[in-house]
């Protein structure tokens, strides 16, 4: 059994929300726009959090520079660099044999990062299990039952 569309709020404009099977939307309502990121991508992005809270606590604390990247899967990468304040979720392609941004993808501003990596502080991560939809596992409780645990969720 899963638990469906768990949502967190980051902001008062954004939301994160995974859906059934694992996958998780981020939906800005400024621009009502959304971004989709899939479970197993997902999934690699939450193994991330320690390394990329680092990075950017090294630039906010101590200004020091600090850049982190790190492929997620399906062309998805995750960035930390100096001269944005923000972790950047975002789809590359490669051109010339040089890797290129695209305009998909979200950038979260550090206030909406705390809200997340302290969601995810407060829970772990979802199983391999229930984000390949595994549906045999007894981790569903795995996929946020965050509404105890954080001030973030509806």
């Amino acid at each position: 059994m899963f638990i469906i569309d768990t949502k967190v709020y980051l902001s008062e404009t954004r939301q994160l929300t995974i859906k059934a099977g694992g996958n998780v939307v981020i939906q800005d309502e400024t621009n009502k726009s959304e971004f989709d990121i899939p479970s197993e991508c997902w999934l690699s992005f939450t193994k991330e959090f320690e390394r990329i809270e680092s990075a950017v606590k090294l630039f906010c604390d101590k200004q020091l520079y600090a850049k982190y990247f790190h492929h997620i899967g399906k062309g998805l990468y995750v960035s930390v660099t100096p001269g944005f304040r923000c972790v950047d979720i975002r789809r590359f392609y490669v051109k010339l044999g040089s890797l290129n941004p695209t305009r998909k993808g979200v950038a979260l501003k550090l206030p909406e990062w705390r809200s997340l990596y302290g969601a995810l502080r407060a829970k772990p991560p979802v199983s391999d299990a229930v984000c390949r939809g595994n549906e045999e596992s007894n981790h569903s409780d795995d996929v946020w039952s965050l509404a105890s645990s954080s001030p973030f969720t509806i």
